[in-house]
């Protein structure tokens, strides 16, 4: 089976996410995503990274001063990237600033989670 054949799924539940939020979006709105280079070209959405050497901040207060001023309407979180450690307990705590509104699995019994997509409330 050819390499290409074999990778071309790779990386599919971030296009299909982006794909999402592109339709569930309006121009103008930002997203934020660790896969900020596939999230942007698919959704069409200007796409910033949380990612600290991406973003210029290290730590969660920073990024907390940063989302405020980004306002972005989703964020994502997925296993295909490293994530700075502090993004999963952020989201997790504070269920009223960040609303799972979409999620995708690796395998069709949806046990394997791969991106989850939250709405910034503000």
């Amino acid at each position: 089976m050819p390499i290409i054949e074999i990778k071309k799924e790779t990386y599919l539940q971030v296009k299909q996410a982006a794909l999402w939020m592109k339709e569930n979006t309006k121009e103008g709105d930002k997203l934020f995503s660790i896969s900020f280079p596939q999230t942007q070209y698919y959704s069409d959405r200007e796409t910033l990274s949380y990612w600290p050497p991406h973003s210029g901040y290290n730590t969660s207060e920073e990024f907390a001063k940063w989302l405020d001023k980004e306002k972005p309407k989703f964020l994502t979180i997925s296993l295909f990237e490293n994530h700075p450690e502090w993004i999963v307990p952020i989201v997790e705590n504070k269920t009223d600033k960040f609303l799972p509104v979409q999620a995708y699995f690796l395998d069709p019994e949806q046990k394997q989670l791969a991106l989850v997509i939250y709405e910034v409330k503000y």
